[in-house]
């Protein structure tokens, strides 16, 4: 199924640019965190086409102001109403925006229904045969059982199931999940080509590690509490890392660790290089 969009059209005094940033940064964190597939906001460049009406002209946009267009996507309508309707009940969301920053009578908002879709990177690559929606490299993991994989995905990391096979028996010969923007395949174990991993759920739950699953979220302390609420073990308590994360490791109980991550700042690479250096050294 194609996405489903929300697209917005607003005017923000030029002054205030650098706070509306920073708010929008904060608001597209959560609409991220409560499942939209992809948050963008944009600030006019190029509004000088002759024989057409820019978006300035539309909007009737002073000098010193700017228009931004943005859109949030979702993976359809009924994902728009739920998230949407999250996202407005998030406290953090409230008194977010300063007063006197939006007039809200030029502030022009529809929800569109997909038309035309041409999948790019993060999708479906031209010749890789990967459906919409679906990165050419997909993690599949082999969890027992695999439907309490999902619910205990679905509690700690907020995993969205987007369908399952199951055999007579209940066991899942396939399920795939999507987490943010980002899907994941699990099966229970079989004695077949079905079990990516030879050694099954036994081999993946001893301490040597041969894999982790990487995922950044807008807040890692929030995200390893609630997976560990919902029966994961802490392997490495969250901290500031030198490489501008600030990052954790927790075991889930099917075996997987999981590297739970937040961007802080982009370090240089001159600081990098010392950092590594002096961890080495000691």
């Amino acid at each position: 199924m194609d996405p489903y969009v929300d697209g917005f059209l607003l005017i923000v005094p030029r002054a205030r640019l650098s706070d509306y940033r920073e708010m929008s940064q904060k608001a597209g964190e959560i609409w991220r965190e409560h499942g939209a597939l992809d948050y963008v906001e944009t600030v006019e460049d190029d509004m000088a086409h002759d024989g057409m009406v820019s978006f300035r002209d539309r909007m009737a946009a002073a000098d010193d102001e700017a228009v931004i267009f943005a859109w949030i996507t979702y993976a359809d309508r009924a994902e728009r109403d739920r998230i949407n309707a999250a996202v407005m009940a998030d406290p953090r969301l409230q008194g977010a925006c300063p007063e006197g920053m939006l007039d809200m009578k030029r502030f022009h908002w529809g929800g569109f229904a997909p038309l035309v879709h041409v999948p790019g990177s993060g999708t479906a690559a031209p010749g890789t045969g990967a459906p919409p929606g679906v990165a050419t490299l997909t993690p599949h993991l082999v969890c027992e059982p695999a439907a309490a994989a999902i619910d205990f995905y679905r509690d700690a990391f907020g995993a969205e199931d987007l369908g399952r096979v199951a055999t007579d028996d209940g066991r899942l010969l396939h399920a795939m999940l999507r987490i943010g923007d980002s899907t994941l395949m699990l099966n229970d174990p079989f004695d077949t080509c079905l079990t990516p991993n030879e050694g099954g759920p036994d081999a993946l739950r001893k301490e040597s590690l041969t894999m982790a699953l990487h995922l950044y979220v807008a807040d890692v302390d929030a995200v390893v509490a609630r997976a560990v609420a919902a029966g994961a073990e802490v392997v490495m308590p969250v901290a500031d890392q030198f490489w501008g994360d600030r990052y954790g490791q927790v075991r889930d109980p099917f075996g997987h660790r999981w590297s739970v991550a937040t961007r802080q700042r982009d370090v240089p690479e001159d600081e990098m290089k010392a950092a590594v250096q002096a961890m080495f050294k000691a």
